[in-house]
């Protein structure tokens, strides 16, 4: 893996050399012919603004993002909707293992589901957090399984406050999850209670619900909503009343093809279902492959590199098509299949197919402006 990685970053750095080496050759040959010097420098300019833009349409175009930084704005997007609109009804972006971003984890590549922090995930639009708890009896850390990732409860809770103060028409959606851990019920609650007691005014609660199966965002701006999956932890709703989709042990890479007709499948029933269910949609698996590929279908996690090839070729003159794969020439007359990831696949179906009523609480591993833009659209459509 990391001989493929590194012949591809290298051909990649050989690719822009050459095509800087081709440029600096055709500025001299002008200069050389007496051409006009601040033609020459305009010319430069043009092709340095030429690349730029490029970069920034393959940043809003992405759906998936494997970057510290996204260029987007979306701190207040829910100040777009009516108050009357029920928890139920939203159509909202989230991110698997939330904290999971630190560039240095344990098994990086295995155990980063994100690259951009906390505080820029809120602001890119994010509003849906996956923090799993740890207890180490004076505090909470947040872990991925057996991984601390470097932060602890009381960061999460300060970076969502101070998010809220800024922005105080949006919500966040907080699953908390018992994570490497034996501590007791008992245990658990106790300590969450110190939190609470802290942070009361930030959690929404369902003893001053009007609705507490299915708050209104009226109820829900500048608050938490934390949906519990340890059962001492209830005072808001419970995971367990979620409608999930969370197929994440993937056998092999080929159950990529599997893991997207689940996601699929519960896109369609969120959208079919006009009651109080509450939907999650997990784009995000991992085991027979990697987190990154399955969100971008890539053999190494950068941005925009190639995709993991099927091990399908079929002469071109067939025309066939495979629609959860891409194509391109392989050699003359053979065309070859490279998967797409999941979070590329999603945004096509979104855009493809009218999505009238909600996508439900959509949860990915990096998800790129594409992805949570369409998703925060589907409220508007």
């Amino acid at each position: 893996m990391m001989i493929e990685k590194k012949s591809i970053i290298n051909r990649n750095f050989k690719v822009k050399k050459i095509t800087l080496l081709l440029v600096a050759i055709f500025i001299s040959s002008l200069l050389i012919s007496g051409t006009n010097i601040a033609a020459v420098g305009n010319l430069a300019q043009d092709y340095s603004e030429r690349e730029r833009s490029a970069q920034e349409n393959d940043e809003q175009e992405s759906a998936y993002w494997h970057n510290s930084s996204l260029n987007l704005d979306n701190r207040d997007w829910m100040s777009r909707i009516s108050d009357d609109k029920l928890i139920s009804e939203l159509s909202i972006p989230g991110t698997h293992d939330t904290m999971a971003y630190n560039p240095d984890l344990k098994f990086l590549n295995i155990t980063r589901t994100q690259t951009i922090s906390l505080e820029n995930q809120l602001n890119i639009g994010i509003r849906y957090l996956d923090i799993r708890l740890t207890n180490q009896s004076d505090r909470f850390d947040i872990n991925h399984g057996a991984i601390y990732l470097g932060y602890n409860f009381t960061d999460v809770l300060e970076t969502v406050e101070e998010f809220l103060n800024a922005n105080p028409s949006e919500t966040i959606v907080m699953r908390l999850k018992q994570e490497h851990s034996n501590s007791s019920l008992a245990e658990m609650k106790n300590l969450f209670d110190k939190y609470f007691e802290e942070y009361r005014e930030l959690f929404w609660t369902k003893d001053s619900s009007n609705s507490p199966i299915n708050p209104s965002l009226a109820e829900l701006r500048g608050k938490i909503l934390v949906v519990s999956e340890v059962d001492s932890i209830d005072f808001s709703l419970r995971f367990k009343d979620i409608i999930l989709q969370d197929y994440f042990a993937l056998g092999t890479v080929y159950n990529i093809t599997d893991k997207w007709d689940k996601v699929r499948n519960h896109l369609e029933l969120s959208n079919q279902d006009y009651s109080n269910n509450i939907y999650m949609n997990h784009l995000s698996a991992t085991g027979g492959a990697m987190p990154y590929t399955v969100a971008s279908g890539q053999i190494i996690p950068d941005n925009n590199t190639e995709k993991l090839w099927t091990g399908i070729i079929r002469p071109t003159k067939e025309n066939v098509e495979y629609p959860y794969f891409s194509k391109r020439e392989f050699l003359p007359g053979l065309n070859a299949f490279y998967y797409r990831g999941i979070n590329e696949l999603f945004v096509d179906y979104i855009q493809n197919n009218y999505i009238e009523n909600k996508t439900g609480i959509v949860i990915a591993d990096f998800p790129g402006a594409a992805l949570i833009n369409s998703i925060i659209e589907v409220n508007f459509s």
